[in-house]
């Protein structure tokens, strides 16, 4: 009944017929049928630009977990300053940031160091002295649409934030899940600097 309502109001106001519908794009819609994470030494010139490649023999994290990759803004602290009447004048936001979340399934060094926050040592071991992360990466986050586009994402200084449970039986996967979260540096003042997102109607 609304729709009615409304297509009745804008062909009175000169549309025809469901016109003012007109202007979806299939083409548009985007698919990430394949993604992939790499990381690199926070200092490390890893010249990134829409032409961006990993480097020669250079992996990324490998598979992941059907859930693929979720990238999250995380809001901050929200403060409201009221005025002597109730009003509120001024809201001010701050601490907000972002995160890259995944689920790594390859047990291989890369995953399994990035997960303890550890070096594996020479004959194979890990020491895992603490429970937190402290190490810094930087990060390229790529993805591939189902019409071949790529889509990447820099994050020029990032550490686990987060890891998940790790779980041992015989029903699931072993899995290494972790939550990236993403800071700013002096040269490069940003999150995250992406390409690829947006595409002229």
């Amino acid at each position: 009944m609304a729709d009615a309502k409304l297509e009745k109001a804008l062909l009175a106001a000169g549309a025809t017929g469901l016109d003012f519908a007109a202007g979806n794009n299939a083409d548009l819609v985007k698919l990430i049928k394949e993604a992939a994470i790499y990381q690199y030494d926070v200092a490390e010139d890893i010249s990134f630009s829409a032409s961006w490649t990993p480097g020669k023999d250079k992996l990324p994290f490998g598979y992941m977990s059907e859930d693929g990759i979720t990238i999250h803004p995380e809001a901050g602290d929200s403060n409201d300053f009221t005025a002597h009447n109730g009003d509120t004048p001024v809201t001010w936001n701050s601490g907000g940031y972002w995160t890259i979340q995944f689920v790594g399934l390859e047990d291989k060094d890369l995953v399994v160091e990035t997960y303890f926050d550890t070096s594996k040592a020479e004959d194979g071991s890990l020491t895992i002295s603490s429970a937190e992360c402290n190490t810094y990466h930087q990060y390229v986050v790529a993805g591939l649409t189902q019409t071949e586009d790529l889509i990447l994402l820099h994050l020029p200084k990032a550490k686990v934030n987060e890891r998940e449970d790790m779980t041992w039986n015989i029903s699931n996967l072993m899995n290494f899940g972790m939550t990236l979260r993403a800071y700013k540096t002096a040269k490069h003042p940003y999150f995250m600097k992406a390409y690829g997102f947006g595409k002229a109607a």
